[in-house]
């Protein structure tokens, strides 16, 4: 029996458990452990958006893991990050959001992408 097939075997195992998955593929499907692992080495997949604005750069990954952290409701398997000079930003010490679904995180992506270029541009209009 190759590797292969031992993890095969183990993701089979994992997956009939009676505790509820941990892992989710973009669509909110869950998955075994390996097949976490073998998705989130694709830096692609993991990727939903990016966005760069210059000094402020905003990104959309898919974690895979559950963030919601056995509360109720749908998993947790999205985040929207701001990186770069946010010092200037009025962003209300938020600096991070995260979503259950794909649509919602690239919806919150271009969401936040408006909301820092609005400032980016007000900032820029007053420094004139």
């Amino acid at each position: 029996m190759t590797d292969s097939d031992e993890l095969k075997k183990l993701d089979d195992w994992w997956l009939k458990q009676e505790h509820q998955s941990h892992h989710y593929d973009k669509y909110g499907v869950p998955i075994s452990l390996g097949q976490y692992v073998a998705l989130f080495e694709d830096r692609d997949y993991r990727r939903v958006a990016w966005t760069d604005l210059g000094a402020v750069q905003i990104s959309t990954v898919w974690l895979g893991i559950d963030h919601n952290f056995g509360q109720t409701g749908s998993p947790v398997i999205f985040e929207t990050m701001i990186f770069g000079l946010l010092a200037d930003l009025d962003l209300t010490d938020r600096t991070q959001w995260r979503y259950s679904t794909l649509e919602e995180a690239q919806s919150g992506h271009e969401q936040v992408v408006a909301e820092v270029q609005k400032q980016i541009d007000k900032m820029l209009k007053e420094s004139e």
